[in-house]
């Protein structure tokens, strides 16, 4: 994660304001970086590869979520 602090001494280097880099620019398009590499590989084996390393990210992320989800909800709440 990055701090204040550390958005801050980026935007300057970039010569741009901190909410520029914090926005989400209209026409922004999420892509799968692994897609990027699909067309660069030659061997069926090599696609299979960069797919099941796609998949492991996912699960990865997704075991991760589930975890700080976990640990949320042991706490106690208290906003009723």
């Amino acid at each position: 994660m990055i701090t204040a602090g550390e958005l801050k001494q980026i935007a300057e280097f970039l010569c741009t304001s901190m909410e520029e880099l914090a926005s989400i620019p209209e026409n922004y398009e999420e892509m799968n970086v692994f897609h990027a590499f699909m067309g660069q590989v030659k061997t069926k084996e090599a696609q299979q590869s960069i797919q099941d390393i796609d998949a492991m990210i996912d699960l990865i992320l997704f075991h991760d979520n589930v975890k700080k989800n976990g640990i949320a909800m042991r706490e106690e709440w208290t906003d009723f």
